[in-house]
This record gives C-alpha cells, sequence and structure tokens, in this order.
C-alpha cells in the first residue's frame, strides 16, 4: 500500500467478499475464541482502514469444491455486489483430485460473470505441500490471460519454528503470518477498488509481482 494514498474512509461504505473453502471458513475457535483463520486477521485490518463503515462477508464451501461451492454462491455474490471480492482456491481444489478441463471452463466461465457484472476481484493462491502445485499453476495461467490480479505465497515463506500449519489449515500463528504474506496484494486491491474504473481501466493499474 502506497504511503502516499489515504483511504477514503468516510464517503463511502466497503463490501469485501470473500470466497474459498475451509481455510476461508476459519475464523475463531469458537470453544476459546482464539484466532484460527486468515479472516480474522483480514477483518482487523479492515477496521484499521474503515472503522465501522465495511462489511466483511465471506461465501465458503468447507470440505466441497470450486466446482459445487463456487457456483452455489454465484448469485449471492452477484447480489451482494461487493466492491472487493478476493477468491481463494488454492485449498480444498488443490488437495482433491483436478480434472483440468472442466475446471478450467468452470473458473474462466466464472471470472467471465465476475468481469461482466463490473466486480473487482483478484485470486490469493497458496504454496503448500498438500497443494498440487498444478492447482497454482492453472489459476496462475488464467489469471494472466485474463489480466485478473494473483498473489502466491508459499509455505516455507510464512512457517518458522515457531509458526506451523496444521495440514492445510491455520491456527492463531500461522494465520496472521499467513494474512501478513497477502497483505501488500490486498491493500494495493482495495486502494484500487475505491477508483471505480470498469475492467479494462483496471487492467492499465494493477502492479507487476
Amino acid at each position: 500500500m502506497s504511503a502516499q494514498y489515504n483511504f477514503d474512509t468516510e464517503k463511502s461504505y466497503r463490501k469485501i467478499g470473500l470466497l474459498g473453502a475451509s481455510l476461508t471458513q476459519q475464523f475463531v475457535n469458537h470453544k476459546t475464541q482464539e484466532p484460527t483463520g486468515y479472516s480474522y486477521y483480514l477483518n482487523m485490518l479492515l477496521k484499521s482502514i474503515y472503522p465501522n463503515n465495511y462489511k466483511l462477508r465471506k461465501f465458503t464451501y468447507p470440505g466441497s469444491r470450486f466446482e459445487l461451492g463456487g457456483w452455489f454462491h454465484c448469485q449471492d455474490i452477484l447480489d451482494f455486489r461487493p466492491d472487493l471480492l478476493l477468491l481463494e482456491l488454492s485449498v480444498e481444489d488443490g488437495s482433491q483430485k483436478i480434472i483440468f478441463g472442466q475446471r478450467q471452463r468452470d473458473y474462466v466461465h466464472f471470472f467471465h460473470i465476475l468481469i461482466q457484472h463490473n466486480i473487482f476481484f483478484g485470486c490469493l493462491l497458496l504454496d503448500h505441500a498438500l497443494v498440487d502445485p498444478k492447482q497454482n499453476s492453472l489459476i496462475l495461467d488464467i489469471c494472466e490471460k485474463m489480466k485478473i490480479p494473483a498473489q502466491l505465497v508459499h509455505q516455507k515463506d510464512i512457517e518458522s519454528e515457531q509458526v506451523r500449519f496444521e495440514g492445510v489449515h491455520t491456527n492463531a500463528a500461522s494465520a496472521k503470518s499467513l494474512l501478513s504474506a497477502w497483505k501488500p496484494f490486498i491493500s494495493n486491491m482495495l486502494r484500487l477498488s475505491h477508483f471505480k474504473l470498469s475492467w479494462s481501466a483496471y487492467s492499465l493499474r494493477l502492479p507487476k509481482n
């Protein structure tokens, strides 16, 4: 996020959407209230930028795949009309059998629908030992061809002696570290979402990774 840019937090109510499977579903431990998901820390980030002037809504399909859960939420997303939609498509889709032809068609069709409705969106990707690297390659290839912003972060850059994933899921420490890795990308996407431009104009302003 540019130090020279000030978010216009007073003039517009912001709506942020998250689409994903169980990694995105995670938020807090219901018994201990300890944070367990990156969406908890994203909510904290949004609260620091848009105090009491935003809504974060999650469209999740834990244990399922985009081919089922993603399409299930399509109309809900269009009705919500987020200023920014972030799609986490690595976990679940990348840990289950990939039927590349059908999955590619599903992603491309879904992305076209979002673009046609002028919903600004980007993809959050995780390179993880339990995620088939072909999944991330598929998404990155589609995003490159369609000029959709995407950010891939790596498990090795998130974990340390004190920070570990629990399978493909997170605890308080790894969730915070994961959001921290995605934060520069998310912050820039939030900044761009304020301009209310068409997709063709967005493509000219997207940062180079």
